[in-house]
């Protein structure tokens, strides 16, 4: 069989089973949040099992979500695997700021006004957040809970006097990995979608 139409099979294989272990968990969400299928390309080495955002949309809605996935393969050094996974989500951290910075965000205001940094102070905060995004993180941390090795980094980036939330999680589950990822853009919302990552079950 080709790699490609096996890896398609697998891919199926995960999105149909590997979540029924985990529905349960998802089934009583908040109103405004949905689950979604998580379709992610066949060349990145995970297997997409399900995205947790907004119900509604919204200018921010891209950047509030909590994705599950697969991995295809085994890892050798979780702790290195979540600190590069970490700082390959800088990117999105950074846009999510410029955005809520942007002088035409028809959301700005006076209030707004009052905290927003000067652009040499935001780009300066952003160019740290992107070489060295570890500085704004707790971890990697290594607990157990009744599936397995769970490690991961949280993180809290401050731009300006708001907050943009990251969580990456690793969670063993016998010959299995799984990750798991929260992003947030305010301390409510993001205590939401981790509430919801510690109910997940593998």
């Amino acid at each position: 069989m080709p790699m490609v139409s096996c890896r398609r099979l697998i891919a199926a294989a995960a999105v149909i089973l590997a979540p029924t272990a985990a529905a349960a968990d998802t089934a009583n969400l908040p109103d405004d949040l949905i689950r979604s299928s998580l379709i992610l390309d066949i060349d990145s080495g995970e297997l997409g099992l399900f995205r947790i955002e907004p119900r509604h949309p919204g200018p921010f809605q891209a950047f509030t979500r909590l994705d599950v996935a697969m991995l295809e393969n085994s890892i050798k050094n979780p702790q290195q695997w979540v600190l590069d996974r970490v700082a390959a989500e800088t990117a999105t951290i950074a846009e999510a700021a410029l955005v809520m910075f942007d002088p035409d965000n028809p959301y700005a205001g006076a209030r707004i006004n009052d905290i927003d940094p000067t652009p040499e102070s935001l780009h300066a905060t952003l160019e740290l957040v992107a070489e060295r995004p570890h500085h704004f993180c707790d971890g990697p941390n290594e607990s157990y809970n009744e599936t397995g090795l769970i490690v991961e980094v949280d993180c809290a980036f401050w731009l300006g006097g708001t907050s943009s939330h990251l969580l990456v999680r690793l969670q063993q589950a016998g010959t299995s990995w799984y990750v798991v990822m929260a992003r947030a853009q305010n301390s409510r919302r993001y205590l939401q979608l981790h509430t919801i990552v510690d109910s997940l079950h593998f």
